[in-house]
């Protein structure tokens, strides 16, 4: 990509429903601007190899398909792992283990027929140990990637303008962990939902099917529950598909 090229993460994301493995590569390599190997004997981890006991070994060989490096800044690589399918535990135990030999990383999970994606984010700590907050940004569902498309903003190495981005690799640690930060996406949640609730609100104001004291009752996050009652089931329309 040319300085001059911003990055169009949502085509690219759309496309990965289609293209699997040579779609993860467009993301993070033309898109993003993460660099590719300069030898692509390096792509593959030998995970077989890993100095694990019998049990975690055995379990490993039986649940990893592949496990490669994709691309990379400096440092900072990421990896991509096929598993035959997801658990959590398996995701835990195999980041755990690459945190023993590279400290700066995101690990991307897919099962066999790579229809969705689990990008997983382990927060900073300087002592390894330590690293055991695991953030996913699921990909699972190609007609809602609007958080998708956001979050991945936040970590492309080309801003929105073209202008390409060369943060140190700590910084750039930073940058994912704020990106993969739950509570933030949480907060930007509650506020897309109040802004786009008042609309709502006052439209039903107009059209006289509520009246203030139920209109701030129903602005409240907590109170979308009452969506499900029966006197409220108009609003069923502004939120079912």
């Amino acid at each position: 990509m040319s300085e001059f090229d911003p990055p169009n993460i949502l085509i690219a994301l759309q496309k990965l429903e289609l293209a699997k493995l040579e779609g993860i590569y467009d993301l993070f390599i033309t898109e993003l601007n993460y660099s590719p190997l300069e030898s692509e004997e390096n792509e593959q981890i030998p995970f077989d190899t890993w100095d694990l006991l019998d049990y975690d070994k055995t379990q490993l060989k039986n649940h990893i398909i592949d496990l490669r490096i994709i691309a990379g800044h400096q440092k900072f690589l990421i990896f991509m792992c096929q598993l035959d399918r997801f658990t959590k535990s398996l995701e835990r135990k195999i980041g755990k283990k690459l945190l023993e030999d590279y400290s700066f990383c995101l690990i991307i999970f897919t099962t066999k027929e790579m229809n969705d994606w689990h990008l997983v984010n382990i927060r900073w700590d300087e002592d390894t140990k330590k690293r055991n907050y695991f953030r996913r940004l699921v990909i699972e569902n190609f007609d809602n990637l609007h958080i998708a498309n956001e979050r991945l903003g936040m970590i492309s190495l080309v801003n929105a303008k073209g202008e390409i981005r060369n943060p140190s690799v700590s910084d750039l640690m930073h940058i994912h962990d704020v990106a993969f930060d739950v509570g933030i996406i949480d907060d930007n949640f509650k506020v897309e939902f109040n802004r786009f609730f008042t609309i709502i609100k006052n439209n039903l104001l107009e059209q006289g099917k509520i009246n203030e004291n139920t209109a701030k009752d129903l602005t409240q996050l907590e109170n979308v529950k009452s969506f499900s009652n029966n006197e409220y089931s108009f609003l069923n329309i502004y939120f079912c598909c």
